[in-house]
């Protein structure tokens, strides 16, 4: 596993695990909370993006962490496995021999 794709899936790991803590310490508070979980979604995508490059993945990760109940499911950790398993197969192969 290369540097970069280790550290994105820390960072999407820890992000996931901070939203799912804020989520289940916020309950009621939502006029607080719903703001700061979307800034800190749209850090997370750039943050990702600039460790990852680029990836369509992304984007769609940061609606879904603003969707209720949804924002529990991991999902900037499975955006950043998907973007690792698409950009090992997109590589060329390893000529043999």
């Amino acid at each position: 596993m290369k540097m970069r794709e280790f550290v994105g899936l820390v960072i999407a790991g820890t992000a996931d695990a901070v939203q799912l803590g804020t989520t289940v310490v916020s309950l009621g508070s939502d006029q607080i909370t719903i703001p700061a979980q979307i800034l800190f979604s749209a850090v997370v995508s750039i943050v990702l993006a600039a460790v990852m490059g680029p990836q369509k993945k992304f984007l769609p990760t940061f609606v879904l962490e603003v969707v209720p109940f949804v924002n529990n499911l991991p999902s900037f950790t499975g955006a950043a496995i998907l973007a690792i398993r698409e950009g090992r197969k997109n590589q060329d192969p390893e000529p043999r021999g």
